[in-house]
């Protein structure tokens, strides 16, 4: 099944059930090359959505939602009600 994830930097994408590989992938475009080194644990903080932080050493962590596809939309609403 898909997933969409949201990211606090304002981006909402949609992607398949093994979703860190793509992510990965997309921080590398977004942010560069020091993001291929990151990694994904819970953070335990979403009671709705399935919450993630995005680490590695040397670069900043960054927090994630992943949800259903179907939440796609939600998300875009809220990344905007956030800028």
């Amino acid at each position: 099944a898909g997933q969409s994830v949201s990211s606090g930097m304002g981006a909402v994408f949609s992607v398949k059930a093994n979703w860190q590989p793509s992510l990965r992938d997309f921080l590398v475009d977004l942010l560069g090359s020091d993001y291929a080194r990151v990694q994904f644990r819970p953070s335990g903080t979403g009671c709705i959505n399935n919450t993630w932080e995005a680490y590695a050493s040397g670069v900043a962590s960054l927090f994630l939602k992943t949800g259903p596809a179907s939440a796609h939309g939600m998300y875009e609403c809220e990344v905007r009600g956030l800028e």
